[in-house]
């Protein structure tokens, strides 16, 4: 009967950590029901030496990371296709730039290409990166502060852009293919 009541507890407070990061009461329950799901499934790889609690809000934060992904995701797919419709020169001018920003991106040290995908990428809130990668909020921050800094700079050393009356790109050319090798 104790571990019940400790076990709806903790729901209760993984149900007030959710409803402080998606203010909304439905979503809440539904990350919620999802997370309760994968703590009763993982069960068994939890190691009694860690909190319980710990490991129960780890796994509450991973799924809320998860649902904060799928709505960017669903995000970008709408705003892709409505960008479609719109400008398709625009289009095929980002569709240039998708290869080089690649490459640039997996060319950043981990610590930097790691948090700046997650959150520029991914849409996940810098707090929770910074909970997922072990830093502080600040911490995290800054990594994503440099990474952008460094893709800038890669950007305007290997790269040529002609822009529009309004400083919008309207065409990309890459320099050389080397440029990525020289760029430090």
């Amino acid at each position: 009967m104790e571990d019940i009541e400790k076990f709806e507890s903790l729901i209760g407070k993984l149900y007030i950590y959710l409803l402080k990061n998606v203010k909304d009461r439905y979503v809440a329950e539904d990350i919620l029901h999802d997370a309760v799901i994968k703590i009763l499934e993982k069960r068994q790889f939890y190691r009694y030496k860690e909190n319980y609690d710990g490991w129960a809000f780890r796994i509450t934060q991973n799924v809320l990371i998860d649902y904060y992904r799928k709505i960017r995701a669903n995000a970008n797919l709408e705003s892709i296709k409505k960008g479609l419709d719109e400008n398709k020169d625009e289009l095929n001018t980002y569709k240039n730039l998708l290869p080089a920003l690649k490459e640039f991106i997996e060319n950043l040290p981990e610590k930097y290409s790691e948090p700046l995908i997650l959150s520029d990428i991914e849409g996940v809130k810098q707090e929770l990166i910074a909970q997922k990668l072990g830093l502080s909020v600040s911490g995290a921050k800054s990594r994503i502060q440099r990474a952008r800094k460094m893709l800038k700079k890669y950007f305007l050393k290997c790269s040529e852009y002609k822009y529009d009356n309004r400083g919008r790109i309207m065409e990309f050319y890459p320099k050389s293919p080397s440029c990525i090798c020289e760029r430090n």
